[in-house]
């Protein structure tokens, strides 16, 4: 049905429509027209600061690995002074460490070792003579050897050469490099050498081409002492002389400010980098870089003018025909309710009950679903190597055959590691997972998936007794077939192996362990993590002892002997006796020992365990003070979940002994040891506990029932005292009279002649 236009439901609307529609485009048209060159250049601003600040980011942490590289220089043993005429061998070791920071540092192409007095010069490539072989091999156009070896007796603790162009005997053309020159010493005064780094130019100028590629910035890097250290510019519009006249306009070295440059307006950024001194500076052509989005705003100004002209006429004709849609929406709705007695309702009620219906229908599919979810193999090697447990109804029920055949009854985890892009390593992976996997046999099975850590892959390994001695030899196999066919390092981390699916956790981090342990021994090989640590239960500082007391203090309830024993460990990590990778399988031993305690003694644990770590966080772990930070947390949690555990059941127990003595207080027979002997313990236990918990002794308490009982019965009955007595417990008229009158001040007569009638 189309409602004609001259109802007052369609004029309404209509102009309902129209304002809503107009307002908004009103109002935003002119917030933007009035903040937007000044909202652009701030944005300018802040983007030109970030890409600067990443630059110097970027460089300081180039130049922090220098300077780790001179503090392992210093404290090495192997790169102590020797005299090369007395000690000709020592000069190779020297070679081949500094052949090694080189190789692995793309930032460093060569460095060189000077000890003070020594003629000769040590660089990754040899060792040279400062008065006859070095110059024939490196030369310098701007820098003359005799200012070379000056600069390298020199006491300066750093000093930096810019554009030194430098050529190799080996190479054709000279190239540009900014040399860094560190004092060595053990003092931090007396220098007994200098350690050289070559920079080369492009491995800067490269850093900021990847930080800014468009053509209208202007980079310099100016060093400590203001020298230039290098500049990237698209042409010579900026001369380094006149640099620094640019730079006293801006008020403070972090900051940025606009300054004219032949007629047009340039950003000019400068960050100064409190680690190293360097300064970096960068202009932006304010013009080139709002072009875009002033045309933009042109643009957006006409697109609203359309939109609004546009947005008049589909409004206007989409109201002669929005009822229909109604409509048919109104007899779906009844299709779907399907109830005949409604004919009163509007078509917007018929739609809701509709939408009901639907909804209830969806959360009873859902929940159909969630009934017949079944865990994919991943999730199930997640859990198995977390110590998870899991439903059987819930598992892959051909992961889990695998994993519970009887045959295969001995388990290893190691990581398989390839260096690759992200890009081809997001491609490649799942074929590769299918490599490993396809090296299973009837003797032992693979299971794969994604590892943690990046470009790996976590596989869970099942084998049987034949493959105990051969396993070693079966999985270099796996490694040599894997660098064949993909042409690259591949490298295994293996771990320890266990006959437990229990164990599977600490096998993970043995394997996390031996594959971090490629970034000092290489890619391209199987590390074993026995080889690293060897047995690491015959560790000496490890802390078996502890853990074993600690396990046995959380059955027995023992704050006080759990606080010290955790205290103990924390202690040792402290003292840095515990390597880091000790350090994590005690954390996840201790965790682990926690849970299956609480599990054993039946106590609840979800609430405070859930906020520790699982075993693929503890892998991440590289400082012992957040490992310490845990056990800290545990040893807090256990003792305040036990102290408030035992003194509810101290509570319940209080309560049920005084329970029993108002029960039993006028039997003539209770005593401390009939009482002890009902709960089951000794009456000097008893009497311990009941004080500590009550501040009460259990014979006072017993009296001062009697005392209370008995002047009851003298002011409401007519009873002799002897029948009282016997009636509150006393078998002895005698005692009763003496401890009546201790406890009234007078005797049972005279206190009934003082209080009755």
């Amino acid at each position: 049905m189309i409602i004609s236009k001259g109802t007052t439901y369609f004029r309404r609307n209509l102009i309902s429509y129209f304002i809503i529609f107009f307002l908004p485009f009103l109002i935003f048209s002119l917030i933007y027209q009035l903040r937007f060159r000044t909202t652009l250049q701030e944005e300018l601003i802040d983007n030109n600061f970030k890409q600067l600040s990443a630059l110097k980011t970027t460089v300081d942490d180039e130049l922090e690995q220098l300077q780790a590289i001179v503090n392992q220089t210093i404290f090495s043993q192997n790169m102590v002074p020797f005299h090369f005429n007395l000690m000709p061998l020592e000069a190779l070791k020297r070679i081949e460490i500094l052949d090694q920071y080189t190789s692995t540092n793309p930032f460093i192409y060569e460095m060189m070792l000077h000890y003070h007095g020594d003629p000769f010069i040590y660089s990754s490539t040899g060792s040279l003579s400062l008065d006859n072989t070095f110059g024939k091999v490196y030369s310098f156009e701007n820098w003359p050897l005799e200012t070379f070896v000056q600069d390298l007796e020199s006491s300066a603790y750093k000093t930096i050469k810019v554009h030194k162009k430098l050529s190799v005997y080996t190479k054709q053309e000279a190239k540009t490099y900014t040399v860094l020159m560190y004092g060595i010493s053990h003092d931090g005064i007396n220098h007994y050498g200098k350690l050289l780094f070559f920079i080369p130019e492009e491995a800067i100028t490269s850093m900021i081409d990847t930080i800014y590629a468009a053509n209208n910035h202007y980079t310099f890097i100016l060093g400590d002492n203001g020298d230039l250290i290098t500049s990237k510019q698209s042409n010579g519009l900026i001369d380094h002389a006149h640099l620094q006249d640019y730079l006293n306009a801006l008020k403070a070295p972090n900051s940025s400010v606009i300054v004219p440059i032949n007629g047009s307006d340039y950003l000019l950024s400068s960050t100064l980098s409190p680690e190293t001194g360097w300064q970096y500076i960068n202009f932006t052509s304010v013009n080139a870089a709002l072009a875009v989005a002033v045309e933009m705003q042109q643009q957006f100004f006409a697109m609203v003018i359309l939109l609004l002209l546009v947005g008049i006429v589909i409004i206007s004709f989409l109201m002669t025909i929005n009822y229909s849609p109604i409509r048919k929406l109104q007899n779906t709705a009844k299709t779907i309710v399907s109830n005949k007695n409604q004919m009163d309702k509007n078509e917007f009620r018929y739609i809701e009950d509709a939408i009901t219906f639907l909804r209830d229908k969806n959360t009873a599919l859902v929940e159909a679903m969630d009934d017949t979810k079944i865990a994919s193999k991943d999730y199930v090697i997640g859990q198995l190597l977390s110590g998870q447990t899991m439903k059987s109804d819930l598992m892959d029920s051909g992961v889990i055959k695998k994993v519970m055949n009887p045959h295969h009854h001995h388990y290893v985890v190691f990581i398989v590691n390839i260096s690759q892009d992200e890009h081809i390593w997001s491609d490649m992976k799942l074929e590769l997972i299918g490599d490993i996997e396809n090296y299973s046999n009837e003797h032992m099975v693979l299971l794969c998936k994604e590892s943690i850590v990046a470009n790996s892959i976590t596989v869970l390994c099942l084998y049987d007794d034949s493959y105990v001695h051969l396993l070693h030899e079966r999985l270099n196999e796996v490694l040599q077939g894997l660098s064949f066919k993909w042409k690259e390092d591949v490298t295994l981390g293996l771990g320890i192996s266990f006959t437990s699916l229990d164990d599977l956790p600490k096998s993970y981090m043995a394997a996390s362990t031996a594959i971090d342990y490629r970034l000092m021994v290489g890619n391209g090989s199987m590390i074993l993590y026995d080889e690293i640590v060897g047995n690491m239960k015959k560790v000496t500082n490890y802390p078996l002892a502890d853990l074993k007391l600690f396990r046995l203090s959380i059955k027995k309830g023992n704050v006080q002997d759990i606080d010290t024993i955790l205290n103990n460990i924390v202690s040792q990590f402290a003292s840095n006796t515990i390597p880091i990778f000790i350090a994590r399988t005690i954390c996840y031993e201790i965790i682990h020992t926690v849970v299956n305690s609480y599990e054993e003694l039946g106590q609840e644990h979800q609430d405070i365990f859930s906020k520790y770590p699982d075993i693929f966080s503890i892998t991440k772990y590289e400082s012992i003070d957040k490992i310490i930070e845990i056990v800290k947390l545990i040893s807090y949690d256990v003792c305040k979940s036990l102290s408030k555990s035992y003194d509810n059941d101290n509570k319940i127990l209080i309560a049920n002994m005084n329970t029993y003595i108002q029960d039993n207080y006028m039997d003539a027979n209770f005593s401390l040891q009939t009482m002890a002997d009902h709960y089951n313990t000794l009456p000097p236990n008893l009497s311990s506990f009941y004080k500590e918990n009550t501040h009460n002794n259990i014979f006072e308490v017993v009296t001062e029932l009697r005392m209370t009982a008995a002047s009851e019965l003298l002011m409401t009955s007519q009873l002799p005292v002897n029948q009282i007595c016997s009636k509150i417990g006393y078998d002895n008229v005698s005692s009763f009279i003496r401890r009546f009158k201790q406890y009234y001040g007078i005797t049972p007569g005279q206190y009934r002649s003082l209080n009755v009638g």
